[in-house]
């Protein structure tokens, strides 16, 4: 898991207002209040670009702990410590858990409507 800035390895800083900045994978232009401290930016689309690898995880999961599949799915390459990926992973590992437990859903149509709901929180947001 990552901690760091995903270009440089610098640490992140989080301003207090928002700034526009260039995306240094895809040249996005967009404002954020977060970036490391050179001045690296990555928008939220490439920060969690293997997002959909949840889906595959999950719907192979056998446990009943959430938080086992929590560390499971964190553990996966694309997983950074400060990236809007964890909006998605923190409802996919309590959905799948409550499939495995025994309760009545359609993972897959749950993990969509996860994935949908938690793309929509702007990276940075729990930390301000």
């Amino acid at each position: 898991m990552q901690d760091e800035c995903l270009i440089c390895g610098a640490p992140l800083e989080y301003l207090l207002e928002d700034v526009e900045m260039k995306c240094a994978i895809c040249g996005a232009v967009e404002r954020s209040k977060t970036r490391c401290v050179a001045g690296c930016y990555v928008c939220d689309a490439c920060h969690s670009s293997g997002v959909d690898a949840i889906f595959g995880v999950c719907l192979a999961e056998k446990s009943l702990d959430p938080l086992a599949i929590f560390r499971r799915l964190t553990a996966l390459p694309f997983c950074n410590l400060h990236g809007p990926e964890h909006h998605i992973i923190v409802a996919a590992s309590l959905l799948t858990a409550y499939r495995n437990a025994g309760g009545k859903l359609d993972l897959r149509s749950a993990l969509v409507e996860a994935r949908n709901r938690g793309g929509r929180v702007p990276g940075g947001v729990c930390g301000f």
